[in-house]
């Protein structure tokens, strides 16, 4: 994949396509203004927010910040080992989205600083949604479609051996089609070991996340059943 790099008052910013000079300031726009944190149940260790930027559309801006007790000194500050956390996002996505996948479509990249630093991944917003855990709440009825659809996105991370290690309810946007689309891709990483084991992850930490976050036992007995019953076809 071939990227577009630019610097601009002290960010880089990577693409996929080609940004405009006001598209990329209007980013940095967005990215410097201060960020309430949000706190949701199933939030990872990062904040969003929302914007609409000329000719980009409706976007999501994803900052990352730590967990643990580093979260109270440097919070949004990371040591730099290879590529930044939001590139190897962005790159992932564009990944699983070759391979057919659904994940919203990755716009660009922005860094800050070199041996440390901040990192902030942009994405075209999935429009009109809500997450799996909201819909198994207020609308159930709903649910049985959506994890038949998913269970056909996760059956497509095992398939090409992609460990998304932050899959769980809440990081499934569906849309009033029943249409899937997988968030949050940090920190996943191509799988070294064969397909059952990275089933078995799947499978457990799905389980687990519905136990923690109280959401109705349909989702595991849905999403397990799926899975297992598409492993022996």
């Amino acid at each position: 994949m071939s990227m577009n790099l630019d610097h601009i008052a002290g960010y880089e910013i990577g693409s996929a396509q080609l940004l405009t000079s006001e598209q990329k300031k209007e980013i940095l726009s967005i990215i410097q203004n201060p960020l309430q944190r949000q706190h949701q149940s199933l939030e990872g260790r990062a904040s969003v927010r929302h914007a609409d930027v000329q000719g980009l559309g409706k976007i999501v801006v994803k900052s990352y910040r730590r967990g643990g007790l580093l979260r109270y000194f440097v919070s949004s500050y990371y040591i730099r080992y290879g590529q930044s956390r939001a590139y190897q996002e962005f790159d992932l996505m564009n990944q699983f989205r070759a391979l057919g996948g659904h994940a919203p479509e990755p716009l660009c990249y922005v860094n800050l600083g070199s041996l440390f630093y901040r990192t902030w991944l942009v994405t075209r917003e999935v429009e009109t949604h809500y997450t799996l855990a909201q819909l198994s709440r207020h609308a159930p009825e709903l649910v049985h479609q959506a994890v038949q659809n998913l269970v056909r996105q996760v059956n497509l991370l095992i398939e090409h051996k992609i460990f998304h290690v932050d899959l769980h309810p809440g990081n499934v946007l569906v849309q009033q089609t029943g249409a899937v689309y997988l968030v949050d891709f940090d920190k996943a990483h191509r799988y070294l070991g064969n397909a059952h084991s990275l089933r078995q992850q799947y499978l457990r930490r799905w389980r687990r996340a519905v136990i923690k976050h109280e959401l109705p036992d349909d989702l595991s007995e849905l999403f397990c059943g799926g899975i297992l019953t598409s492993s022996h076809d």
